[in-house]
């Protein structure tokens, strides 16, 4: 981050910090060139107006050289001639102060998201989920309470599969260069995602030191197929589908028409074994799915079922929730209805009247099945999309 206001970096310090990025900040576009020359960034921060140099040609030596990273400049100038310049300079994005917050953010995330070609935010290996949406991350059912730097160091292993990282690259990448940590820091927060995997129920090794070389996530875990044990309609086999753990609760958004309906559909899934969360608008869907990152999503009937098939569709578009499980319910079993709710995308489809029972299994089973990477699911366990295209 180059950027001579000291309020201005202090913010944007700040906000990066909380999402556990490790900002380097500077001055004046010659300190900016020796940092980049001497540091890999996965993003540069430019303010318009620096010292020496503006940001636009100090964006415009960056690219000279052949710096491809993303750069986003930060300006107090809301004209269309001078966005016309910054991204003629080579900027990816242009931001006016003062800026929101969450948009900041977004932007950046957006950015990154680009310069690392990932169509699919969801980083996975094995049992681990990393989201950077909502910067949560479990392994099975279980959440890590995880520090800043215990979650970026991870979602740096994530990023990069196999990849074998000393602890020296470990700190150029996690820590800023001004915090001047030792090898043995590096060693310490391993050692705390160890144990705190673990007790989350991963091997010992989940996380492998590569002798004299450094550490990365062991291949062994990658494709490690969960057990999947679909409980009985009576519920019996619920426990064995967790795990043996009963609170590993799958997390269900329920969408239902109004307050009472929502009622009665949360009746069916005990509190103890579901984790559910509630809606009565549709609309607020995509708000709800980035505040609560769901397991699975519940439709309940809706007066017109294409309402429900559209939120479907809209899912399956969408990069960050297309594989993301829905089960919709049906008022009606007609074949038209049941076949345009797999052809939308639905996982599963109920039929009213719901049997409570009924309905828990196939929650269970939903989230369990999610779990398992998509080329080792086994046929006929409702995987997205199965009938589209195909006559029934």
């Amino acid at each position: 981050m180059v950027e001579d206001d000291p309020l201005v970096a202090e913010v944007i310090g700040h906000l990066m910090v909380s999402q556990s990025y490790a900002p380097d900040l500077v001055t004046t576009a010659r300190q900016g060139l020796v940092m980049i020359d001497s540091f890999a960034y996965d993003l540069v921060i430019l303010d318009l107006q620096l010292p020496e140099m503006d940001g636009v040609s100090l964006c415009q030596r960056l690219r000279h050289e052949g710096k491809t990273m993303p750069i986003l400049l930060v300006t107090g100038t809301n004209t269309p001639e001078q966005k016309a310049v910054a991204l003629n300079a080579g900027a990816d994005d242009y931001v006016v102060k003062p800026f929101d917050h969450q948009e900041f953010m977004a932007r950046v995330l957006a950015l990154l998201r680009r310069s690392h070609q990932m169509t699919l935010p969801q980083l996975t290996w094995g049992a681990l989920q990393l989201d950077p949406a909502c910067r949560q991350v479990y392994y099975g059912s279980q959440l890590l309470a995880l520090t800043p730097k215990e979650y970026a160091l991870l979602e740096l292993l994530l990023r990069h599969g196999e990849q074998v990282f000393s602890a020296q690259a470990i700190l150029d990448q996690v820590w800023t260069a001004h915090e001047l940590p030792m090898e043995e820091t590096v060693r310490t927060h391993i050692k705390g995602l160890r144990q705190k995997l673990k007790a989350a129920g991963a091997a010992p090794d989940f996380i492998e030191t590569v002798h004299r070389v450094g550490y990365r996530l062991n291949p062994a875990m990658r494709y490690g197929r969960p057990k999947v044990a679909v409980p009985q309609a009576d519920g019996s086999g619920l426990e064995a589908a967790l795990g043996g753990d009963m609170s590993q609760r799958p997390r269900v958004l329920v969408v239902g028409q109004n307050n009472a309906d929502l009622a009665q559909l949360q009746s069916y899934l005990p509190a103890d074994q579901i984790q559910v969360v509630g809606l009565t608008q549709p609309h607020h869907i995509w708000t709800m799915l980035q505040t609560t990152c769901p397991d699975i999503v519940f439709l309940g009937a809706a007066p017109d079922p294409n309402l429900n098939l559209a939120i479907c569709r809209d899912l399956r578009s969408h990069p960050q929730w297309r594989q993301l499980p829905v089960i919709v319910t049906l008022t009606t079993p007609s074949i038209h209805w049941v076949y345009g709710a797999f052809a939308a995308g639905a996982n599963d489809v109920v039929m009213e009247p719901i049997v409570g029972p009924k309905l828990l299994a196939r929650l269970v089973a939903q989230a369990e099945l999610a779990k398992i990477p998509s080329d080792l699911r086994p046929l006929g366990l409702g995987t997205s999309g199965a009938f589209q295209g195909k006559p029934v």
